[in-house]
């Protein structure tokens, strides 16, 4: 386990700041930390649907004063229909692009670092903010999606299919939660979407494709295929590839860690190597880094951040020692780093 401070008295949890992995006000969400397996409307968030909405929200003048109202004026800007509407309002809180407030959507402060004019990837064309929305939907605390929570941070099987998830989904928000089979295995499958487009090579997801923009992160691969016991009919199998991460920069993984470190481990001074590959939110699992890759990173964190991280090894057990807490302004400036500085 972990070393804990003796030396000092427990303090208060903090509160989660805008950029830790769960938006800016997570108790608006339905349903507190219980996790959520409806609200997108069976729609994955499309290449152009982040930005296109910040363009919306950051407009005040033109926003509605009832919610319907606000719904109708989104239709007409971007020429969707109601459904997608509402799906593409549920993907801007669940990327922490854009907090409620009496109802109506306005931007985060993530949302506006990231989208503005003179932000820092206004048109979603880094690897690193895709890395980033990866990272925020899967380290959901408060409202966490099933499907996500389930097969990234939970799950040991190195394989899983439709059927599969279905099963285990079922078993782990009880009998007493509303859902049928149906509704899951369509959650299941925005899952999949959302990893696995239908551009057929890397950098092929454009403004006008349907696919998510999270395809282009190859995370996700189809293996195989096996039979449904009940059905006797085939479905496909699929795996979640752990691989080399040159496309996450060190200022971004050191942002992981420490948004990982304040969301799941407020009160500890030390993390085990274990834990940071594969505990549940942790940042080996979630980016699904290899293992030497991973140990490589944390010793550099000690050489790259002096100040807040030393990495070492006593008597065969390895050790994130965290020298003094990432502050908001410390954590801006890591992702103003990971993406470049927009003069």
């Amino acid at each position: 386990m972990p070393a804990r401070t003796k030396s000092k008295p427990r303090e208060a949890a903090p509160q989660q700041l805008p950029l830790v992995g769960g938006g800016e006000e997570p108790s608006r969400r339905p349903g507190g930390s219980s996790p959520r397996f409806t609200g997108h409307e069976t729609f994955v968030c499309r290449y152009n649907w982040l930005p296109k909405a910040y363009g919306l929200l950051v407009k005040p003048e033109d926003r509605a004063k009832t919610v319907d109202a606000e719904d109708d004026r989104w239709m007409v800007e971007l020429g969707l229909g109601k459904n997608m509407v509402k799906s593409l309002r549920f993907w801007i809180d669940v990327f922490g692009i854009a907090t409620e407030h009496d109802g109506v959507p306005v931007p985060s402060r993530l949302g506006e670092l990231l989208f503005d004019v003179r932000g820092l990837d206004p048109f979603l064309e880094s690897p690193q903010t895709l890395w980033l929305m990866h990272w925020k939907v899967t380290t959901l605390l408060q409202g966490p999606l099933l499907a996500w929570d389930l097969i990234i941070n939970r799950s040991t099987r190195p394989e899983f299919s439709r059927s599969q998830f279905v099963r285990s989904a079922r078993e782990h928000i009880g009998k007493s939660r509303r859902g049928s089979d149906l509704t899951l295995a369509q959650h299941f499958d925005i899952f999949v979407h959302t990893y696995a487009g239908t551009s057929s090579r890397r950098g092929d997801v454009r403004e006008d494709s349907l696919d998510s923009p999270l395809a282009e992160l190859e995370l996700l691969a189809e293996v195989g295929d096996r039979v449904v016991p009940e059905t006797r009919r085939r479905e496909p199998v699929y795996s979640l590839r752990r691989a080399s991460r040159d496309d996450v920069s060190q200022q971004l993984f050191a942002f992981f860690v420490a948004d990982y470190w304040m969301a799941r481990r407020p009160f500890e001074e030390t993390v085990g190597f274990d834990a940071l590959y594969d505990a549940s939110g942790g940042p080996g699992r979630v980016l699904r880094m290899l293992e030497p890759e991973l140990r490589e990173r944390l010793d550099n964190l000690g050489r790259d951040f002096p100040d807040f991280f030393s990495y070492r090894e006593t008597q065969g057990v390895q050790q994130l020692m965290r020298r003094k807490k990432f502050s908001e302004s410390d954590r801006i400036e890591l992702l103003r780093a990971a993406l470049g500085e927009r003069r």
